[in-house]
């Protein structure tokens, strides 16, 4: 069974989350988290995602914390209101924080959702910087 976490606000209406894991050694297993702009924050500490489906158009994993990235299938969706499409971004404002993302035997797909007959190039970036020391 495939636990669902979905933000359904659109894009046009902004930032939502639809998941914010917040505890240390926090495992999440087989889920579907699904959203627009910063769908997944992973806030403190640290995560581990495996075999998990996480699907987004902006930011969509970002963090503070540090997490994971095992044998998960990473689904870009078209962004509709023109930014640039960055599939995650950590924030670290100080020269000591260790934290960060690993994505490991990881997948990344175009929009499932989206017409395979488009002509519209999707692109996105795997990461970028966010705080002095990211």
């Amino acid at each position: 069974m495939v636990h669902q976490h979905c933000n359904t606000t659109g894009q046009k209406n902004g930032q939502a989350m639809a998941l914010l894991s917040g505890g240390d050694r926090s495992v999440f297993y087989q889920c579907k988290i699904t959203g627009n702009q910063d769908t997944l924050l992973v806030q403190v500490s640290r995560q581990l995602f495996r075999e998990c489906q996480i699907i987004g158009t902006i930011d969509f994993i970002f963090s503070y914390g540090t997490a994971i990235f095992q044998k998960c299938n990473i689904y870009i969706k078209k962004n509709r209101i023109g930014a640039t499409t960055v599939i995650a971004a950590h924030d670290c404002n100080s020269s000591t924080n260790s934290s960060g993302f690993s994505f490991q035997h990881y997948t990344i797909n175009g929009d499932p959702q989206q017409s395979p007959t488009s002509t519209t190039p999707v692109g996105a970036y795997l990461g970028r910087d966010w705080g002095t020391y990211a």
